[in-house]
């Protein structure tokens, strides 16, 4: 059973890196504290916007930018400076560190995220419950992760009601 998903928003670029494996840590000002093994499913802002895949957590760790850099390096898909002009005005920044990442065959866009799921897409990330994680998934027969194998003992009634919005579209 998935405990608690997230939802996190990343800039084409970096959302790219991070689901082609180049890049194997994301990095934020803030995150909260989340277990490893937590599924965060990887929304690509403007102008793809769109789930375009996941990842699991393998770790999160807080350190000064320099640490940052020293611990991941060329494994963040950005410059020296463009890390120190991200966290400028931060004690530490948030590593997410990535394991299980998976490129969806088939992305969900902004306007199925919506009517799927109700959600909105946060401006950083967000929290998912059980069924709203099951809402995203287009089909739990694609290939997309051994790590949302769990998550497809939920696509229960979400998934009918997905399949008739289908329809009716």
């Amino acid at each position: 059973m998935i405990l608690r998903s997230v939802l996190l928003s990343v800039k084409p670029r970096y959302a790219n890196a991070l689901l082609s494996g180049t890049k194997t840590a994301e990095i934020r000002r803030r995150f909260p504290e989340l277990p490893p093994g937590t599924v965060v499913f990887v929304y690509s802002s403007s102008p793809e916007r769109r789930v375009i895949g996941t990842f699991v957590i393998r770790a999160i760790r807080r350190l000064p930018a320099d640490r940052l850099w020293a611990a991941y390096p060329g494994q963040l898909s950005l410059t020296r400076q463009e890390l120190r002009d991200y966290l400028r005005g931060c004690r530490q920044g948030v590593a997410i560190e990535t394991a299980d990442v998976a490129r969806w065959l088939r992305p969900v866009s902004l306007s199925e995220l919506r009517l799927w799921s109700g959600l909105d897409v946060p401006q950083s990330w967000r929290y998912l419950d059980d069924a709203q994680s099951a809402a995203i998934q287009v089909d739990p027969d694609l290939p997309v992760s051994s790590s949302l194998s769990l998550a497809a003992s939920f696509q229960t009634s979400s998934s009918a009601t997905r399949s008739e919005l289908r329809a009716a579209s």
